[in-house]
Order: structure tokens, then C-alpha cells, then sequence
């Protein structure tokens, strides 16, 4: 059983969803930029397409998930909650 943990990543500037197994071991990490959506493998198995395709459905609901023009003056906090709006 995979359970996706989507992240405000202060770092990237981006909203990522980590794919983890039932050991909490990282799987995998999917992400939309600029250029496109990635995906990196972190484990020997790949994402079977029906969950690959339902992580990028999650993440396409949230606008600021690119981290497009995001407003100043907020904390590392604030800035890793607004790339989950």
C-alpha cells in the first residue's frame, strides 16, 4: 500500500507529493514546473500509471503549485501553506 503526503516545498518553490510504502520508505516524488511534470523514482519499482495519474489530478487542483508570483513578506511557513492553495 503507496500513501501520497503532499509538501509545500520551501526549498524547490513547489508543491510535491511524496509517494511512500508501508514502511515509510520514499518511493517516489511528482512535482509540475514550468517545463512539465517529473517524476523521481526513489525506489526500484515505478508508479503504475493509474496512481501517477491520480497524484497529478490531486496536485492540478491546487493553482499555486508551481509557485507562481507568490506574495511577499511571508514566513517559510506561510510559503509552504500557500503552495498547498
Amino acid at each position: 500500500m503507496l500513501e501520497t503526503i503532499l509538501v509545500g516545498n520551501i526549498e524547490t518553490g513547489l508543491l510535491e507529493a511524496e509517494v511512500r510504502d508501508e514502511q515509510y520508505n520514499l518511493v517516489a516524488i511528482v512535482y509540475e514546473d514550468q517545463t512539465g511534470w517529473h517524476v523521481e523514482q526513489h525506489g526500484p519499482k515505478g508508479l503504475r500509471d493509474d496512481l501517477l495519474s491520480k497524484i497529478k489530478d490531486e496536485l492540478s487542483s491546487h493553482p499555486n503549485r508551481k509557485g507562481n508570483d507568490p506574495p511577499e513578506g511571508m514566513s517559510k511557513g506561510e510559503y509552504s501553506l500557500w503552495l498547498l492553495g
